[in-house]
């Protein structure tokens, strides 16, 4: 009985499996990306990527406070008025600091 449990159990330790293939079969550049200049556009693309998480933190404050709104017309039309407000200046794109 031994012996069969012995043979049965090799699989533990002993596995020859073939390495997995690859998905990729060389690495990913990103050095065909070509800014105009580059400090200047990644300082924009920086900025524009820390306002518009300014913008969302804001959204999720306003949407944590009207949830406080005990009157349901009052949250909802305060909701709508910053909806709307979003969606009008979605375009805006200067960042005045």
């Amino acid at each position: 009985m031994r012996l069969l449990h012995q043979t049965c159990r090799t699989y533990a330790s002993q596995s020859k499996l073939p390495p997995r293939p690859r998905r990729l079969n060389q690495t990913i550049s990103l050095d065909h990306v070509h800014l105009p200049h580059p400090p200047i556009a990644l300082l924009l693309l920086t900025n524009q990527f820390l306002q518009r998480g300014r913008a969302l933190a804001l959204w999720r404050t306003i949407i944590r406070d009207c949830r406080r709104i005990s009157d349901p017309n009052t949250r909802n039309e305060t909701l709508g008025f910053a909806r709307e407000e979003f969606r009008r200046n979605v375009e805006v794109r200067d960042i005045v600091c």
